[in-house]
């Protein structure tokens, strides 16, 4: 990869819409609801809409099941039907469904949520080992903006390529991707990209495309994080009762989860756990480390006995260090096919309680992780990314896109006109020397830098992926 889009990477690592299933969602008033999705029952599919609220799909002729959500709403479920290409519109508007506190009686002694929270992490083994095998479908896309900086970074990157990394701000660079998915217990993952298109110049290599971790919250930790639902959460984490909704008959509780000290691997925010089943409904966690804000909303739905699978993320993030500053915008729909359940542990979990001596953790090893990339993954056409695109783009995303000729051009033949051989930037981002005489510059953000590039530095349940590319 070339010198200027490390940086840019690190940072952010037809036009027409032909589904035949769209809409848009938005509150009572009209206004579009940040972390809505609609989930297909039938083919347990996850639409993740985008910030005005809009989604989008391609599905086969039938009749279909559909649920309309977003957190702290009342859910809509709707028939609906498909005609071959005719297009099938539903908008919909959901009413506010607030947390009820009056039933819950809250003691001296301990708040309720503790005892929620034990139940869950009681149950979190089972449904971290419910699946035995599966294969899925996950649409990803990212879009990003430098906001601001430094006149030092500004600097170096002119004597590296006689590029100024101002010269990008204020634009907004994307990416997206479509991967196949293929999980076999305990932990084995196959990705294969099938599709990939970026904005960033120097980035279209399909291998680069952000993918799934082979984690999740019901595991001790995520990546780097500590899951609230770890043996030893109350350790890390403080949590309070804030009420419950209905949601079809079943009780949704809401957890505060406050860290117990500063530390970057740890969450705040909330999570959401149900009634009797104790497994997550959602989850609305932050992380704040090395100058990197991100808030993720994470959605989970029931698709067979005892397994509960993410099938919707959106993430937020604010970067602002070494004078840095810029946003981020993550979203991911997945869509499980072929699901094999692990039965003997359902089986022996259904109507009996778990010992708590038993361990169904899974040891999550890198050289179970593969990716692979189809070879027109990154030369597919208009009509295929019509096909198969699930988050709508909106103007600035298509604008970017159609950009990403002329920026690229206009980085080479910047870079051949300057090209100073003195100075790498691999050396940068490694935290080696600035330029090759005798001074010496060390990154004090080496490891920050060096995790980023190298996908070590993890997102929760797959946002980017927990490890190194080859």
């Amino acid at each position: 990869m070339r010198s200027f889009c490390l940086i840019i990477t690190i940072l952010f690592s037809s036009i027409l819409s032909g589904q035949n299933f769209k809409g848009r969602i938005t509150d009572s008033k009209g206004e579009p609801l940040h972390g809505s999705f609609v989930y297909i029952k039938e083919i347990n599919q996850g639409l993740a809409c985008n910030d005005e609220g809009y989604y989008q799909t391609t599905l086969k002729e039938g009749s279909y099941t559909t649920e309309f959500k977003c957190l702290g709403f009342k859910s809509i479920e709707k028939a609906i039907e498909i005609k071959g290409n005719e297009p099938t519109i539903v908008d919909i508007s959901l009413k506010e469904s607030p947390f009820n506190l009056s039933e819950i009686t809250v003691s001296a002694k301990e708040d309720p949520a503790y005892a929620i929270i034990r139940k869950a992490i009681e149950k979190a083994p089972l449904y971290a080992s419910a699946a035995k095998e599966y294969k899925a479908e996950a649409y990803i896309k990212v879009n990003a903006e430098l906001l601001k900086t430094s006149s030092f970074i500004d600097m170096i990157a002119k004597k590296g390529e006689g590029i100024k990394l101002s010269e990008f701000k204020d634009q907004l660079f994307m990416q997206e991707s479509f991967n196949e998915i293929h999980f076999t217990a305990p932990d084995k993952y196959k990705q294969t990209v099938k599709a990939f298109s970026s904005s960033i110049p120097d980035n279209m290599n399909p291998e680069g495309a952000m993918g799934l971790m082979t984690s999740s919250l019901y595991n001790p930790k995520m990546g780097m994080f500590v899951s609230p639902l770890n043996p030893k959460a109350f350790s890390y984490y403080k949590f309070r009762y804030e009420g419950f909704i209905d949601e079809e008959g079943l009780n949704i509780n809401k957890i505060k989860v406050d860290p117990k000290f500063k530390d970057p691997i740890l969450f705040d925010g909330y999570i959401y756990i149900a009634d009797n089943t104790w497994h997550i409904h959602s989850a609305e966690l932050a992380t704040n480390a090395f100058g990197i804000k991100q808030d993720y909303k994470i959605s989970y739905q029931e698709l067979d006995t005892n397994l509960y699978l993410p099938i919707t993320y959106i993430m937020d993030a604010d970067i602002n260090f070494l004078g840095i500053g810029a946003a981020m915008n993550y979203y991911a729909s997945l869509t499980y096919k072929d699901i094999k359940l692990n039965k003997d542990i359902v089986e022996s979990s259904i109507n009996k309680k778990e010992s708590k001596k038993r361990n169904f953790e899974i040891a999550v090893r890198d050289s179970l992780y593969s990716i692979t990339s189809d070879s027109l993954a990154n030369k597919r056409d208009s009509a295929y990314w019509t096909n198969i695109r699930i988050v709508p783009l909106d103007k600035r995303e298509i604008a970017s896109l159609q950009k990403k000729d002329s920026i690229q051009i206009h980085l080479d033949s910047t870079r051949r006109a300057y090209n100073n051989k003195s100075f790498s930037w691999e050396d940068l981002i490694s935290g080696g020397q600035i330029g090759r005489d005798s001074s010496k510059i060390t990154f004090t953000y080496n490891g920050l830098m060096r995790g980023l590039l190298l996908h070590e530095y993890n997102f929760v349940d797959g946002l980017w992926m927990g490890q190194s590319i080859s």
